[in-house]
This record gives structure tokens, sequence and C-alpha cells, in this order.
């Protein structure tokens, strides 16, 4: 049941979504028992989401195993909203960037709009050469086989010798 590819996207979901609450985002950067907490949780969140996609044949659900190509694709979502609304936000999210020092140049709203945007094309390329990797094991299933070297072996046929009697011209009898 914790293997399940739901829980796993749920919990993924959920670390991401509540560790962005501001409030909560802030508790993370002030104290390091609740970041260790934090980076906990994205740990063990993770290994729950990508353990489907590693080990779809190992998964007891009974979905089929193409399904982890939408599964992929619906956990972008998440990402993908809080990263948009980090990138397209007129204000600053987080007020702890408003009294950071910034040494690149950037203001506390353009280093947001930056991490959003990094957030969201690193974990689109990350999704996107996962799905990638799935579609070409699921539509050359030998290509990735761990015993593809047993597979290209020469097979050995039986080769009794068979004599042919022919009687009728019309007629081939294999003895």
């Amino acid at each position: 049941m914790l293997l399940h590819p739901a829980v796993g996207w749920f919990a993924a979901t959920g670390a991401l979504v509540v560790w962005h609450i501001p409030s909560i985002f802030m508790l993370g950067l002030q104290s390091q028992t609740w970041h260790g907490i934090e980076q906990a949780s994205f740990l063990a969140t993770g290994f729950l989401f990508w353990w489907p996609v590693i080990e779809p044949s190992r998964n007891n659900s009974k979905w089929p195993e193409s399904s982890i190509l939408l599964y992929l694709f619906l956990a972008t979502l998440p990402c993908d909203i809080l990263s948009g609304f980090l990138v397209f936000c007129d204000r600053v999210v987080y007020p702890v960037l408003l009294s950071s020092a910034h040494s690149v140049g950037l203001s506390a709203l353009e280093d947001q709009q930056c991490a959003g945007a990094l957030m969201w094309t690193c974990v689109t390329v990350v999704y996107l050469i996962a799905g990638g990797v799935f579609t070409a094991r699921l539509v050359s299933p030998d290509l990735l086989s761990p015993h593809r070297s047993e597979d290209l072996a020469v097979p050995q046929f039986d080769s009794r010798p068979i004599a042919v009697r022919n009687t009728d011209p019309h007629r081939i009898e294999a003895i």
C-alpha cells in the first residue's frame, strides 16, 4: 500500500506544497531541526514517488505500466503551478528574500523569479528524461532488459535429419 503510485504522488505533492507555504518555509530557514525535517520529508516522499517509476514491475497495484507516463506528467503539475506562481507573481512571496544580501545584483523579486524559473526548468527536464527512458523501455523491452546479452544469443535448433519420400509428384512425405 505504501508503494502505491497514488500514495507516492500525494506524499510528494503534499511535501512540495506544504514546505512552500511562506510561514512553513520560514520555519525551515530559521531552525536547523525544522530544516532537517524538511529535507527528510523531501527525501522520504521522493523515494515513495520514484519507486513506481524505477521498479514498476514490483508495484503491487493493478495499474498498467504505461500509466507511469501519466503519473510523471501529473507530477509536473504541482511544481509547474508553484513555479509559475513564483515566476509571474508581482510581489515577493518569502519575506526573508527582502532582507537577504543579493550579491549577484538581483532584486528580491528577480531572485524569486529566477528561483521559480530554475525550479520549473529543472523539474521539467528530470520528468522528461524519466518519461523518455520509461517510454523506451515500454516500446522496446529488449533494449533495456537486464538479460539483453542472453537475448542476443544465437538460438539452438533441434536439427534432426529428415528423410523425404517422393512417391507422388503432388505429394511429399517426411519420414
